[in-house]
């Protein structure tokens, strides 16, 4: 969660200029491509609905990769994909540490909570967590998602056959969240195209 707001605040300040995510979409996955103009200003240059052919079983990526292969090749631009996964995938909670717990001690426990949470073992999970604003009481409480590393690890073979690179995966409504937030008012947003 704070890595993925902290590579947005980053693209938005660097001189990257397009920027690429999938997510899905009722059964299929949407690949969004944008283009940066100006720090307040993005423009979509692509959209498409990645569908898995007819007959096909939608569990066996490569599909995915030949249209993401196609969709690069469109485009001839940066390879770097953003996914977003859907929360049936995710597992969501929080941990509450004692104020003088050590920080440095934070991702071993989360490691631990995820994997209780997924039933695996703790090497076989990947894991974000972000601390809530402190409340000024003697507990901190960090917010922390995970998923199953066999399924970053099949979506990065996925898109590495494609050519691309995947560079963060997030939950859905974290995604939404932070397009929402990046949506601005005054002139910039009446010609931003929102995806």
């Amino acid at each position: 969660m704070h890595a993925l707001a902290q590579w947005w605040r980053r693209l938005t300040r660097s001189s990257v200029r397009h920027a690429w995510g999938l997510a899905p979409q009722a059964g299929a996955w949407a690949l969004v491509g944008l283009t940066r103009q100006s720090p307040h200003l993005a423009r979509v240059d692509t959209l498409a609905s990645l569908q898995a052919p007819q007959g096909q079983d939608a569990s066996d990526r490569r599909w995915l990769s030949q249209h993401l292969r196609q969709n690069g090749r469109a485009s001839g631009r940066s390879h770097r994909l953003n996914m977003a996964l859907p929360a049936a995938q995710l597992q969501e909670g929080h941990i509450d540490f004692p104020a003088d717990f050590p920080q440095e001690d934070w991702p071993y426990e989360v490691q631990l909570e995820v994997s209780q949470a997924l039933q695996l073992a703790p090497d076989e999970v990947n894991f974000d967590f972000e601390p809530a604003p402190l409340t000024g009481g003697l507990v901190q409480r960090v917010h922390w998602i995970g998923c199953a590393q066999a399924l970053v690890s099949e979506f990065k073979s996925c898109t590495r056959a494609a050519g691309w690179r995947l560079a963060a995966v997030e939950s859905e409504t974290q995604a939404a969240q932070r397009g929402v937030r990046a949506l601005q008012g005054g002139v910039a947003s009446l010609l931003t195209q929102a995806p």
